[in-house]
């Protein structure tokens, strides 16, 4: 549903938001992988996921990479920072950040207020953060969807000598936030600051405090708000409104981090959230050896069809086929996915895609390029011809028998993307070596 959200609002307005690399997640393949495969792993214990594929990565638009960015953030949590501190003799407190905000309010500028007034009541909590020992602080960042519009907001675990007396802390840091907030235009209500010492001292605070740093989908937004995940779901059964709220909510966030550690990690010893990873279980005492991964191969060229962003969430209904680890289920599912693309074009009047277009197709495109001015319409053709290997007069001479192999190679890195207009305005291959084009409108081979 992102990905038709974010294509959508590229159609529609031709602004390109931060996160739009959803598009390509579980869809593109990575380098070094083989580009004519696409591939499912699903493990004994765990859920299927596409295996040699792009992942974007982004802590906002992507419900998956979200979900996966959070759940290692959780565990370096508990099993990293939490232990440091402990032996460092450090405890944390559990700080709230939060502006009032309405939700006709400009989201990005709430956003952006936040930061401003974080980052100068940061800097003049310095002398506190010394007096009391802070080697550190970790920063999380959630932003939910609500009555009020967009509610971001920043709960920062900030460390200190274990047994130290924090009322004059709290006092001074509740003072400060009212004075930054009020500084960059802001205003602070009663739920503007909270302030929990002692958070990582027993068993129950610490879950408590991994809970509260680092959740996603488990933690239900207060009243009636909604996460971005669950506006996602919304849009999907036809929630104009919450699709609508999700891409403003994309729009505000733009390249904000999810997670934030700073120096923390290196004073400490241990690694960076993002290099964090759990250790195996030990399965020693199973009795026998833990069974390989079951993997399900069929043509990358029907995958980007299947996936693409003018039929159904294709690549979820992929993977919830692969749970049953049957592979001639998931091909049926790949199948009936391609019929309805194929439908889908057929209404909307899509002639051919790339991937269905001859070589005399292409070579007849670059040379018209040499004769005259391409009109726009023809541009990502062209771009796409000179992809693939035609050269300005090739002709009926060398033709379809010039580079078969790097042709059909190309072809199959690239099924399933039409000759209309590009998703990017500067055309080309991407890096992951897809095609970056999408099908629009109607337009026939030159």
């Amino acid at each position: 549903m992102a990905s038709k959200l974010m294509a959508g609002h590229w159609k529609k307005t031709g602004e390109n938001l931060r996160g739009s690399s959803v598009l390509g997640c579980g869809r593109w393949r990575n380098y070094g992988a083989d580009p004519n495969i696409a591939e499912i792993q699903i493990p004994a214990d765990g859920a299927p996921r596409m295996l040699g594929h792009f992942a974007c990565r982004s802590s906002w638009s992507c419900d998956h990479c979200a979900r996966a960015r959070v759940s290692q953030t959780r565990g370096w949590l508990r099993g990293a920072l939490m232990p440091a501190l402990s032996v460092a003799g450090l405890s944390g407190a559990l700080v709230t950040f939060t502006i009032a905000h309405a939700y006709g309010d400009d989201w990005g500028d709430v956003v952006d207020r936040l930061y401003k007034a974080f980052s100068l009541f940061d800097r003049r909590m310095a002398k506190w953060y010394r007096k009391v020992g802070c080697v550190g602080k970790l920063k999380a960042l959630e932003a939910p969807v609500g009555a009020n519009g967009l509610h971001p907001h920043l709960h920062v675990l900030l460390t200190y000598l274990a047994g130290t007396d924090l009322a004059e802390l709290e006092a001074a840091m509740r003072s400060a936030w009212s004075k930054a907030v009020a500084e960059v235009g802001g205003k602070v209500n009663e739920h503007g600051f909270d302030f929990k010492a002692d958070c990582v001292n027993d068993y129950a605070a610490k879950l408590e405090t991994s809970h509260e740093l680092a959740s996603h989908g488990t933690k239900k937004a207060r009243g009636k708000g909604k996460l971005l995940g669950q506006l996602l779901d919304r849009a999907a059964i036809g929630d104009t409104k919450a699709g609508a709220e999700w891409l403003r909510a994309q729009a505000a966030l733009g390249g904000k981090m999810r997670f934030h550690a700073g120096g923390l990690p290196k004073k400490l010893g241990i690694p960076c959230p993002s290099e964090w990873e759990e250790e195996p279980a030990d399965d020693e005492g199973d009795g026998g050896e833990k069974p390989e991964p079951v993997r399900i191969t069929y043509p990358q060229v029907h995958h980007l069809k299947a996936t693409g962003t003018t039929g159904r969430a294709g690549l979820a209904a992929i993977l919830r086929s692969a749970r049953s680890a049957d592979p001639a289920r998931v091909l049926r599912m790949v199948a009936a996915l391609c019929a309805e693309v194929d439908r889908n074009d057929t209404r909307a009047g899509v002639i051919q895609r790339f991937a269905d277009w001859t070589d005399d197709h292409f070579q007849r495109i670059v040379d018209e390029a040499g004769a005259r001015v391409l009109r726009p319409d023809e541009v990502p053709a062209y771009i796409e011809a000179k992809a693939r290997g035609f050269v300005l007069g090739m002709g009926e001479a060398h033709g379809s028998e010039a580079k078969p192999a790097e042709v059909a190679k190309a072809q199959a890195h690239d099924a399933g993307h039409g000759a209309g207009t590009p998703l990017d305005s500067s055309a080309g291959h991407d890096k992951q070596g897809c095609s970056v084009f999408e099908p629009k409108r109607a337009i026939a081979p030159v």
